[in-house]
């Protein structure tokens, strides 16, 4: 049961901590796209990115202007880890809970 719990509590931990994540990698990509783009404010195009993996003006212009960046590959990464984190914290915590 301390097992499960344990192993819970990192999940949610580490859940939380890649969603920060993500919100830093949407920061570095707005303000990588504001670098050449200086016409739009950065909270603007903050405001654009949104929580669309692949529907976002701010990202593509970030692909039309960086094609081999790695922000979008981690970004993409991030986002899909985040919640899958916060799905398994909840599984080891019905497990530790039914294992009492």
């Amino acid at each position: 049961m301390i097992l499960y719990g344990a192993l819970a509590m990192v999940c949610l931990i580490a859940g939380f901590g890649l969603g920060m994540y993500e919100h830093d990698l949407r920061w570095q990509i707005v303000r990588a796209v504001h670098s050449v783009r200086p016409d739009l404010g950065p909270f603007v195009l903050f405001a654009r990115v949104g929580s669309s993996a692949r529907r976002s003006e701010v990202l593509s212009l970030y692909r039309a202007h960086f094609p081999n960046g790695s922000l979008l590959k981690r970004r993409s990464i991030v986002l899909f880890a985040a919640p899958g984190c916060f799905v398994l914290g909840a599984i080891f915590l019905v497990v530790a809970f039914t294992r009492s």
